[in-house]
């Protein structure tokens, strides 16, 4: 295509965390989805643990989020900037459908100015007790 995206991802040779692998490897399916959209030519995966919490980031490099839409963003069907996300609908479903996930993890989504130019989405997701199951 005329628009060729380069996805990179940076984590440690092996991670195991006691989660919802199926739900999250929805939730960040849909992170990248969305920087797909939004990107230039270049999206960032990072994936690390800290402090008993993992840590999903995705970063891409097209025009980013505007700080007063941060708290928006993740609610269903937000549309932040019409002009632009008249075609596509806006941030619809998918980032909703990350928080609905991270929620039920008991962790917390974020996005905030990537280093590359655009946004820098995040969840975080702590480690979970054997008996907070679905």
């Amino acid at each position: 295509s005329d628009n060729d995206i380069a996805i990179n991802l940076s984590m440690p040779p092996s991670i195991m965390w006691h989660c919802d692998g199926h739900l999250i490897e929805r939730a960040s399916q849909n992170y990248i989805t969305n920087a797909l959209r939004y990107a230039k030519s270049r999206i960032v995966v990072n994936v690390h643990i800290t402090k008993s919490c993992l840590h999903i980031d995705v970063e891409d490099d097209g025009e980013g989020v505007k700080e007063q839409d941060y708290e928006q963003v993740f609610k269903a069907f937000s549309r932040i900037n019409e002009s632009r996300n008249k075609a596509d609908g806006g941030f619809g479903l998918g980032l909703a459908i990350v928080n609905r996930i991270v929620d039920w993890h008991q962790g917390q989504c974020m996005v905030a100015r990537s280093e590359l130019g655009g946004a820098k989405f995040t969840m975080v997701i702590p480690k979970m007790t054997p008996h907070h199951t679905v």
